[in-house]
């Protein structure tokens, strides 16, 4: 059976022919799964490619970042896009400068964007869990889109319901290309640190969503589960969002001195906290994985032992 990725590249030939040539421009690292197989099909298939790390801003901060130095091969710039290089620019982020925790620059756009070649938009995010979220969908990398990649029945209704009209194309798959990733890392190395931690591995991971609507909850159900995997001897990673931090301090402000105490509680009882880009290759370390409500559930192997904390 081919990859998601695989099949999003053989829709896209159909309809643009052999010779397409394919930018793809994520933001975050942490988030290239969504378009990683993609990317991997299309240079498969003798496709040209690069990678464009976009620049982001984080708020409230005001700071610009570009994880560049963490993709493989990113061969390209913004130059070349305005010079009309590539044929699809794939995209990642739909918000453009509509979000309150990150933003692009405005040259990096949707509309911007599609002054030089067709967008193709893969949600980062996955699959919609439910109709509350089809709201993803309004963001401009959406109704924007010559084509948008979706992974169900329920997303491609919803993305309708919001997008009446729509003008581009929608590429139904199986799934959201993030459903390859953990094949794609099941034998990434352990970082040298982790290599004494006891076994079994227990990695507990926290999401944006249930950290700025109730934070106090979320570190106390957190907390207690680290302490009873490192009672019972397990070792524990815990990977917090990867932009929890700057969501606290835009939504919840009140709770960033919490959040820094209750970080600095976790190192102090000995768990490890993963900060690093990569979410699958910790997946793969892992013998038991807690996790809150997440597309995360959606890449974990079938065969890996996890649960969702409600």
């Amino acid at each position: 059976m081919g990859t998601i990725g695989e099949a999003i590249i053989s829709r896209l030939i159909e309809r643009e022919g052999k010779h397409i040539r394919i930018a793809f421009c994520p933001y975050k690292f942490s988030m290239w799964d969504s378009m990683e197989s993609v990317w991997m099909a299309a240079r498969a298939a003798g496709l040209v490619t690069s990678i464009i790390p976009l620049d982001y801003q984080t708020l409230p901060d005001g700071n610009w970042h570009n994880e560049r130095e963490h993709f493989p091969q990113p061969t390209g710039r913004m130059d070349d896009i305005i010079s009309r290089d590539y044929d699809i620019i794939v995209i990642h982020y739909p918000y453009d400068g509509n979000n309150n925790v990150t933003k692009l620059r405005s040259n990096a756009w949707t509309c911007t964007l599609k002054l030089y070649g067709k967008v193709m938009y893969i949600p980062y995010h996955g699959n919609i869990a439910g109709d509350e979220w089809s709201r993803f969908f309004t963001q401009p990398g959406a109704r924007l889109s010559d084509y948008i990649v979706l992974g169900s029945d329920m997303d491609v209704q919803a993305f309708y319901r919001e997008n009446i009209g729509y003008q581009g194309h929608v590429i139904q798959v199986d799934n959201s290309p993030k459903a390859d990733a953990p094949k794609i890392h099941a034998d990434d190395p352990l970082p040298e640190e982790w290599e004494a931690l006891p076994r079994p591995i227990t990695v507990i991971i926290g999401t944006l969503w249930t950290f700025t609507h109730n934070p106090l909850d979320r570190m106390q159900k957190h907390g207690q589960l680290i302490e009873r995997e490192l009672a019972a001897g397990h070792g524990v990673i815990y990977r917090p969002h990867p932009l929890v931090y700057y969501a606290i301090e835009v939504m919840r402000p009140e709770m960033a001195a919490a959040y820094n105490d209750f970080l600095d509680e976790v190192k102090a009882l000995g768990a490890i906290i993963d900060d690093g880009p990569n979410l699958h290759g910790t997946l793969a370390a892992a013998d038991k994985i807690f996790t809150d409500p997440s597309s995360v559930v959606r890449t974990i192997h079938g065969s890996r032992d996890y649960e969702v904390i409600e």
